[in-house]
């Protein structure tokens, strides 16, 4: 199975993450800043990644990966 360039992006510093849940905010991150309208501000980033992310506070939790 192949990975999308941002699957295989993301994968490619997996290492640097020691625990699952900063990894996966590490992609939101991400997705969120590529879909961020103009302000990338960390509420900009959280509602363009949506409540699908299944965070209660996603805003918050983004606030102290960053």
């Amino acid at each position: 199975m192949r990975l999308d360039p941002f699957d295989a992006f993301a994968d490619a510093h997996r290492p640097a993450f020691s625990r699952a849940d900063q990894f996966r905010r590490f992609c939101l991150y991400l997705r969120g800043l590529l879909a961020a309208p103009a302000r990338r501000t960390v509420e900009g980033i959280a509602a363009a990644v949506g409540p699908e992310a299944g965070e209660q506070d996603l805003a918050q939790a983004l606030q102290h990966f960053v």
